[in-house]
């Protein structure tokens, strides 16, 4: 149990992670509520955590959404979770392109994006799988996150299809040159928020 905020609080703060969310708050990771929530409380004007978590469950405008969004974990790595990857790049990606294949087309919604390395994760495995075919089709990547900041920064931060410039932060050394070099390339086309 949290230090800062009474358990009948902690509780609301747990249901109201639950439903907004979809976020587990559990005993174990109660040291997030000073980490996360103390710079929130004094942003907002609160005297303390106690007092931010009180201003949700009373519906104080603005509270819930700045809490859940303060507590989201905002993660993000280049093909995070390598038995994962290997099991879209091997069995999905290559149904999704053949149920596709007669109209070219492709929609892929990439959720909990955070700053968007999963969104350009595909977007590489896509571009290296379809190799000189890549230009024949018409795919689409919408990234989204429960953040509204990390969908902010990520925005910023991407070079949008013959439109203004941006900048894009390119993948780690540990990512293959040949599948970052095409991704970087190929992303133009492809990435739309």
């Amino acid at each position: 149990m949290s230090g800062v905020v009474s358990p009948e609080s902690f509780r609301l703060l747990q249901r109201t992670l639950a439903d907004n969310g979809g976020m587990v708050l559990d005993e174990s990771k109660a040291y997030l509520v000073s980490m996360r929530l103390g710079p929130v409380a004094k942003e907002l004007g609160y005297d303390d955590e106690e007092a931010l978590v009180r201003a949700v469950g009373i519906g104080q405008p603005g509270t819930k959404t700045r809490v859940v969004e303060a507590m989201t974990i905002n993660e993000t790595s280049w093909f995070r979770d390598p038995s994962l990857w290997e099991q879209i790049e091997r069995s999905l990606i290559p149904q999704l392109l053949e149920s596709a294949r007669t109209l070219r087309r492709l929609d892929i919604w990439v959720a909990a994006s955070s700053t968007g390395q999963e969104v350009y994760s595909v977007a590489m495995l896509l571009a290296e799988i379809l190799g000189s075919d890549f230009d024949k089709w018409r795919i689409r990547l919408v990234a989204s996150d429960l953040s509204s900041e990390m969908v902010e920064r990520t925005a910023r931060n991407v070079q949008r299809p013959r439109d203004e410039p941006g900048t894009v932060t390119r993948p780690p050394q540990a990512v293959s040159s040949t599948r970052s070099a095409r991704a970087i390339r190929s992303r133009a086309n492809c990435v739309r928020w």
